[in-house]
């Protein structure tokens, strides 16, 4: 049976546990007067507005001189950020980001910046790690420099995504010439030059670096972002580029709900704010761009927020279409009129359930779930031959290496001879297999998942098996989830991948039948 799943909106919830209240609905004037001032543009009949924010964080900014611009403006909002600063050792991180990054849907894992991925904060150190959005070695790389641990930049990130940014510059890869690598979540990188994040995540990356230019903008650290790539690595020098690129996700990638809340949890630690968050139009007045004098279609964006406003409480599949729509609405406006999508955040919020529930809902479905996580190997190498127990069911493994948290179908360069050929399976190439020792009756589908990108994994393969008969039921690519849809098969089955040395992570599996 499908279950509906039934959710009402995170940012009505998240904001009101941390004191802020929903915003107010934008108003119609029947007055012919036009007033001006800092937050406010009126024209005879709509009036648009930023996001209200509580009393609270206006009594923060309180300082910041709103009529300076460039270097000005930013030594005045250095002031304000940097007073009362609490500094947290790194070990103190940990913590702080697992309540930062939660998952909302899962209070026990950690949502990773890059990925999308929801691990479990049980995981730190050996699946998800702190990254430096601002890398420390672009002018801070001893712990005892408050930027070191400032959990502005520092987000939850799983190891492998953390070690393929490194510390390269952010940048688009379509603009550059060289060899593009990719991931199956979206971010891209050119070795040793930049990477470049889900688009989801661009936004995030580019206020966390303007609020570190922005706090640490004194004698003692002077970061600077530049519109040049690459930069150079130094312990003393703080460049990071590219500017005109970080500029672009600002306005490309609104302030989200995600980071609202985020920008909440660290000020009740460090107390401190991100004003590139609380006030993503002054980022007009931090830097010279030429989005700055765009003009702004009052009608439009007044429209966009009443369709927001219009969204029901609980979100459900069948407000899918709704959602989208509206979404798209927004990513047409240009730059500033984004920042007048003062309800932006409920939109958000209602995106991310929709697709939480898109990504949940064949796992519903599954007539079958194998939890690797469970599984009763565990070795301390990769061996060949091994036999394993998930969830009751057994399982051969020509060869892997068992983990906590996942299993590892293949091997490495020192274990190359586990390699077997597959022509028996009718598979051309040799690599390493899984078997399930059970039948499946009217087998229809199988979802792969896996916490940890594949490694040098060619293809994958699902074999049916059935009285030493071998049925092939799909070849595919091999990503983070793969999902095989074939025609309804009964017996057993055969996981399989090839490759040089591949290495496919195996964290859950599931069975979908007729």
């Amino acid at each position: 049976m499908k279950i509906k799943y039934v959710f009402p909106l995170i940012s009505i919830v998240a904001l009101a546990s941390c004191g802020i209240t929903k915003e107010e609905t934008t108003t119609i004037e029947t007055t012919t007067e036009t007033t001006i001032n800092t937050t406010t543009e009126t024209t005879n009949e709509i009036e648009l507005s930023y996001r209200v924010l509580p009393d609270k964080v206006n009594n923060y900014y309180k300082d910041v001189d709103i009529t300076l611009k460039g270097d000005a403006f930013i030594n005045s909002l250095t002031k304000v950020i940097s007073k009362n600063y609490q500094k947290y050792s790194y070990n103190a991180a940990w913590d702080i980001l697992k309540e930062a990054d939660e998952d909302p849907y899962n209070k026990d894992n950690i949502v990773c910046i890059y990925t999308g991925l929801s691990i479990p904060k049980s995981g730190q150190g050996s699946t998800w790690n702190r990254e430096h959005t601002w890398p420390k070695s672009h002018g801070f790389d001893s712990e005892s420099n408050p930027a070191y641990t400032d959990c502005h930049h520092l987000t939850a990130t799983q190891n492998q995504a953390n070690n393929t940014r490194g510390d390269l510059d952010f940048d688009e890869v379509e603009n550059i010439t060289g060899k593009v690598l990719s991931d199956g979540y979206g971010n891209s990188w050119i070795t040793n030059y930049c990477y470049e994040p889900r688009d989801e995540a661009k936004g995030d990356c580019a206020r966390a670096l303007f609020y570190m230019m922005a706090r640490y903008n004194d004698s003692t650290l002077d970061l600077e972002i530049v519109d040049k790539i690459p930069t150079s690595t130094s312990s003393t020098i703080g460049k990071i580029g590219k500017l005109s690129t970080l500029l672009k996700w600002h306005y490309q990638d609104p302030v989200s709900d995600e980071e609202i809340r985020r920008n909440e949890v660290i000020y009740s630690y460090q107390a401190n704010r991100n004003p590139f968050i609380d006030h993503p139009e002054w980022v007009n007045l931090a830097f010279d761009s030429n989005y700055e004098n765009l003009s702004i279609n009052k009608e439009k964006v007044y429209n966009v927020i009443q369709e927001i406003d219009s969204l029901p409480s609980l979100i459900t599949l069948e407000n899918e279409d709704d959602v989208y729509s509206i979404y798209n609405k927004v990513m047409a406006l240009n730059a500033q009129e984004k920042l007048y999508v003062s309800n932006y955040q409920a939109l958000s919020s209602a995106k991310y359930q929709i697709d939480y529930l898109k990504g949940n809902m064949a796992d519903d479905d599954a007539s079958k779930t194998f939890d690797f996580s469970t599984c009763n190997l565990k070795t301390t190498s990769y061996e060949k031959n091994k036999n394993a127990e998930v969830n009751g069911a057994q399982f051969y493994l020509s060869s892997c290496f068992g983990d906590n948290g996942d299993i590892r179908i293949g091997y490495n360069s020192k274990k190359s001879g586990n390699a077997v050929s597959l022509t028996t399976l009718g598979v051309n190439g040799t690599g390493a297999y899984l078997k399930a020792n059970f039948s499946t009756v009217d087998l229809v589908g199988i979802t792969l998942d896996s916490i940890t990108p594949p490694s040098r994994v060619d293809k994958v393969y699902i074999i049916g098996v059935n009285n030493d008969s071998y049925t092939l039921l799909y070849s595919g690519t091999a990503s983070n989830r793969v999902e095989a849809k074939f025609e309804k098969f009964s017996g057993e089955f055969i996981i399989a991948i090839t490759g040089t040395n591949p290495v496919l992570y195996l964290s859950k599996m599931y069975l979908y039948t007729a």
